[in-house]
């Protein structure tokens, strides 16, 4: 390897980042994890899985199983994930601040409900009937002061929160 090239690696989108809630200590904080599904395409950090019906994750929510939505931790082709064929998540039931790169285009004003998207992977604001996955706290951040490993630096950061409906006016 050249000594030009240490060092110069980029993501395309920077992985998610959990803000508050989280105490990987904690033995209750403990995310939920799944076989990584390797037919699923490819999952990278920050992107919306949820467990299909043969207990592997899929990008997006696998119908029916809208209730194991998750952010994930890893990226499908980390050297933990590799090792052990297993990817982690963090729940949208749970109470926590995250900031992810995968979300459709939108306005992402605070307190915007937010659900899953119907582009897999990915979060979009929320409509009437959707289910919401949480509420939006900062808007669209643009994180390029404090990562630079990355050549997408815009993110959404939100509250999780699943289970409300959007009413239908």
């Amino acid at each position: 390897m050249a000594l030009d090239t240490i060092g110069t690696q980029k993501r395309t989108k920077p992985r998610l980042a959990v803000l508050r809630g989280w105490d990987i200590n904690n033995p209750t904080n403990i995310a939920p994890r799944a076989v990584s599904a390797e037919d699923q395409g490819t999952i990278l950090s920050g992107h919306v899985i949820s467990k299909d019906g043969n207990d592997k994750w899929a990008l997006g929510a696998s119908a029916g199983k809208e209730s194991t939505v998750c952010l994930s931790i890893q990226d499908d082709v980390d050297f933990d994930v590799v090792g052990s064929g297993v990817i982690t998540g963090i729940s949208v039931l749970g109470k926590y601040e995250v900031q992810t790169a995968f979300f459709d285009s939108g306005d992402y004003t605070p307190g915007t409900p937010v659900t899953y998207s119907a582009t897999a992977g990915n979060i979009a604001e929320a409509a009437a009937g959707d289910t919401v996955i949480g509420y939006v706290t900062a808007g669209k951040v643009n994180i390029s002061a404090t990562n630079s490993n990355v050549e997408a630096t815009e993110v959404v950061q939100f509250a999780t929160q699943f289970g409300a409906v959007v009413p239908t006016p």
